[in-house]
Formats: structure tokens, sequence, C-alpha cells
């Protein structure tokens, strides 16, 4: 889907968005006062963003690679060619996130330069803490999927939803029939709660490589991820490296809400790694330090340069602007 820019054009590199297709792909425009999208228009950027099929029985073969191969590589080729420019942007949202980090790897193992820069939102990579998640690997869950896939050839969109509704369930169930039936309230609207029930299904096939190479075996981290023919890994190197690795200089840490997302006892038990011309781990001391360092810089800086959404802050490891 193209989204041309309100404003002038003011950036030549379109971005190309890579939802997840889990739930539909609106998630990053529910409504104007929060759309992503309206804002990236607002400032002259070209938007493509990617609306994946709502896959049935007849796609029960359709596995990781056809994701891959026909739907990022194929958008990336498309928005290319559309604004007839070699590199774009790209944006990873969740699953999309860990389907644009495999797809880089695998450009990178081909030694092929199509994304100028690459953004991941609540993305997985290294599976080997999903937190709340982990219920998608317990062997009661996988079977109920198996069984599932089996008579129906895909993964119920109701079924996930349910399950990440139950991850959020204060949000998402108690509180609003807490508000409707108990207390008679008519609850009011609540565009992520929309968002969740407007489901989509898997494919068979596709589910069940995601959840055992992935989630069980964490075989992107590894390196043991074979995708179109070519194993791939974190470890990027040559043209995509600046894109994809942490840089010793520079890094900007910033922790969503939601526990499940993201895990701050994780972060704690694994240290931050610094990776770069030197390598340092850092205690919990260090990293509690940066994030409150980080805030008060954010704070900061938006009370000075309200309207310099642009402005682009680089922070070198003396803590010098």
């Amino acid at each position: 889907i193209y989204y041309k820019p309100t404003q002038e054009i003011s950036h030549q590199i379109p971005i190309l968005i890579i939802p997840p297709w889990i739930n539909k792909f609106y998630i990053l425009d529910l409504k104007p006062e929060n759309s992503f999208i309206k804002f990236l228009l607002s400032k002259g950027i070209p938007v493509f963003l990617m609306s994946w099929v709502n896959p049935d029985s007849s796609h029960s073969k359709i596995g990781y690679d056809d994701y891959l191969k026909d739907g990022l590589l194929d958008a990336i080729q498309q928005t290319r060619k559309f604004y007839s420019v070699d590199l774009i942007n790209s944006i990873g949202y969740c699953i999309g996130g860990t389907l644009l980090a495999t797809g880089l790897s695998y450009l990178n193992a081909k030694k092929l330069e199509y994304i100028k820069s690459a953004s991941f939102f609540t993305t997985l990579t290294d599976f080997e803490d999903p937190g709340d998640l982990s219920i998608f690997v317990s062997d009661e869950y996988l079977n109920t999927i198996k069984d599932q896939i089996h008579d129906h050839g895909f993964m119920d969109g109701d079924f996930l939803s349910q399950t990440f509704s139950f991850l959020r369930s204060n949000d998402l169930i108690y509180g609003p029939a807490v508000k409707s039936y108990l207390m008679g309230k008519k609850p009011p609207p609540f565009d992520l709660l929309y968002w969740n029930s407007d489901s989509t299904n898997l494919p068979g096939k596709m589910a069940l490589e995601y959840l055992e190479k992935f989630y069980k075996n964490n075989d992107y981290s590894k390196g043991n991820l074979e995708v179109l023919g070519e194993k791939v890994n974190l470890e990027l190197k040559g043209k995509y490296q600046k894109i994809f690795s942490l840089i010793d200089k520079l890094i900007f840490l910033k922790v969503p809400s939601f526990k499940y997302v993201f895990k701050w006892r994780l972060l704690q038990e694994k240290k931050l790694r610094i990776t770069g011309k030197g390598k340092k781990t850092m205690t919990d001391k260090e990293i509690s330090n940066f994030i409150m360092y980080y805030e008060r810089l954010t704070k900061y800086m938006l009370k000075i340069f309200p309207k310099e959404a642009d402005t682009v802050i680089r922070i070198d490891n003396k803590h010098r602007l």
C-alpha cells in the first residue's frame, strides 16, 4: 500500500514498513491522534506498508521462505522500482521485524545492498528467553496447534488473539469486563482492543516453522537457520554491519512498558553487551545510570527543541554532545 506524503516530499528515500501478519496491517495507523503513518506523511516521507493475505486452508503449504521471497524481498524491489532508487529505509514490527532481520541476513549472504537503514519495533531475534511468550513452545500448546493445523490447514486467528489477550489480561479482558458488566459503564472506544480482535490466520507450515525454529530451537540466534537455501545468523558483516550491529560509541535504549515485549530481568542477567572495535559488558549500575541519563537528556532536548523532531543527537562514550 502506497501512502503519498501530505506535505511536499522532503525525503527522497521512501520507507517500507513490514507489519506483523498475526494481526492486520494498520497497527501503526489506528487513529489520527496516534498514527505513525500520518506522522511520517506530515514530514514529507513516502511510505509503503505491506498488507498480508489472511490465509485459509488453501495456503497450508506456505512457509517462512515464501513470506521472505514473495513478501519482503518482492516488496523491497517494488518500492525501489516505484521511486527509482537503489536504497530504501525499512521498519519491521513484531514478527515483521524478525522477517526483516532474517531478510537482511539473507541479503548480506548474497552480497546485495538494497536497505539503507532498518528499524525494529518490538522485535525478537534472540528467542532464548521470550518471557511470557514462552507459552507458545510448551508441549501442550504445540500439540493443540498441530491438531488444529492437521484439521484445518492453518492456525486459527481467534485462538492466537485470545492468547495475546491473556498476556495483557487487565487491559484487554478484565478491565473492560469490570467496567461494562459490573459497573454498567459503556466501554470507551479502544483502538488497540479493536485491532487485537481483528485477527488473522497463520498458514500451517509457516506457523509450525516459526514456533519450532525460532521460539523452540532459537535457530536464528544460534546460526542454525536456513532461509532460501542460505544459512543466516545475527552476526552480519560487510555492507549491513553498520545497519544491524550495536556500535561502541552510540546506543539508544528505549524500554517499552509491556513486560512481555521486553524483559528487564533478562537485560540485567545478560548485561548490556556493546560490540565494535572493543567489547564491553555494562554492570547493573552502569545500565541504570545510562537509562536515567538517557531519560534526562531526552526531556532536556525536547524542552529546548520542541519542534525539531528530526534532530539527531549523538553522544560519545564520554557523554559529550
